[in-house]
Parts: C-alpha cells; structure tokens; sequence
C-alpha cells in the first residue's frame, strides 16, 4: 500500500469519534514468498541485550522506554527474518474445509462474547458443536483419501521399478545432515560429513575435558578429598543393595 491517509469523522454514537483510513496503489502479493525467521536467534538476542534493556528502563519514561522497546522487537525480528519463494503452494486442507473452519471461529467467537456478556444462546451453542463435528469428520475423511492415494502410487511405482519406488517414498524419509557442509581448521578445508563429526567430536573434547588439580592449593586438596570420600561411601551403600 502507499499514500496512506487518515481522517477523524466527526459523528456516531460511540465514546470515541471513528477514524477513516484510506490508501492508494494496493498490491497482492501472487509470487508465493513466505517468511522464515529463526527464533532461536530473535530468542538469543533478547537474552543477551536484557540486563541492557532493564537498565534503559531506569533512565526514560516507562512510555518512552516502552516505544523504543517494541521497535527493537521488530527490528529483530526483520533481522532474522529471511522470505524465500515457492513455485507451488499446496496447503494442508482443501478450500472447503478451510472456509468451514473459518466460519466455526465466527461461531465460537460470537458464542463466546454473549457468554461473557450473560446471555446464553442455546442455538448457538448447537451451532458450534455441529459444526465442529461436522469438520472433525470432514478432515478425518481428507486424510485417509490423501494417505490411501499415496499408498496407490507407491504401489505403482514399485510395479514399474525399484527406483521409482524409493523415489517417491524419499519424500517423506530424509536421512539428517549437518547445518553446514564445510569446515575450516586455520589449515585445511574439511568437507567431508565424517571429517567433520571427527574434528568437531575432538575439539570439544579439549574444550570440555577435566582441569588439572592444583596440589600447592590446600582448598583444592580437601575439596579433592572429601569427594573422593563421598565416591567411596557411594560405592559401600550400592555395594549393600
């Protein structure tokens, strides 16, 4: 959307006067482009700037730090989002069922906010069962006929050949593989999967292996001791059991 305009409307009954938006050149987007984000990352970013952000807070107004706040949210979330695009999109359901689930959440919603208001619609309440029934069975039907459809074609392609066979069922059976496909030492590219689990395997090995003990420290000694104490009477006690 671009020129985008907004009008307050000086009229109606409500507790505030509406407010009419209008814009010019509306786009669809029909490319099919649908975003990824890495929340793992969004998750990270926020853990690490949090003891920042609290000390923020005590500096500003809580109107202020709270505005600045949420356009860090969302510039973070831009970061790590990346939009890739797809030839073909098949969603999960057919359109018929999908346009029932949209009309059960009408349903729900409405039947919902009489109740919370005090009134209690015994029409609506049929209403929302039947249709959620009607749904449940209508998606249970999909996906035998979807499921027996793809055992049909296995099965003919494994009258025609081996190869066909596996081909389609590698579909839904991926063997794992590692995020990346190449390593660096400071030496040496590695690219193998192999290499790879072996270099990193011994790397962290290193990183994570137990610290010599400092003998001319008297602390460490005792600590050193009463734990070696402790293993022994641990062993007498399951030597009992």
């Amino acid at each position: 959307m671009s020129t985008i305009s907004s009008e307050t409307l000086f009229f109606g009954t409500s507790d505030h006067w509406p407010i009419a938006l209008s814009c010019e050149n509306i786009f669809f987007d029909t490319n099919s482009f649908f975003p990824h984000t890495n929340w793992k990352a969004f998750e990270a970013v926020i853990t690490l700037l949090q003891t920042f952000w609290m000390e923020e807070q005590k500096k500003n107004s809580a109107d202020e730090w709270y505005k600045q706040y949420i356009r860090f949210i969302a510039a973070i979330k831009n970061r790590v989002t990346h939009w890739k695009e797809r030839d073909k999109y098949k969603p999960s359901l057919p359109a018929g069922i999908i346009e029932k689930l949209k009309e059960i959440r009408k349903v729900r919603n409405r039947y919902y906010h009489l109740r919370h208001e005090g009134v209690f619609s015994e029409e609506t309440r049929v209403l929302l069962r039947t249709l959620t029934r009607e749904s449940r069975v209508d998606i249970a039907k999909y996906k035998i006929a979807q499921w027996q459809n793809f055992l049909a074609n296995i099965q003919t392609s494994y009258d025609k050949s081996d190869k066909a066979f596996w081909t389609h069922l590698s579909r839904i059976y991926k063997s794992r593989t590692l995020p990346f496909y190449k390593l660096s030492d400071g030496t040496k590219i590695i690219s193998t999967q192999q290499e790879i689990t072996n270099e990193l395997y011994q790397y962290y090995s290193e990183q994570f292996k137990a610290s010599a003990l400092d003998c001319s420290n008297e602390h460490v000694v005792q600590i050193d001791s009463e734990y070696k104490e402790l293993l022994n009477k641990l062993a007498i006690l399951m030597a009992l059991k």
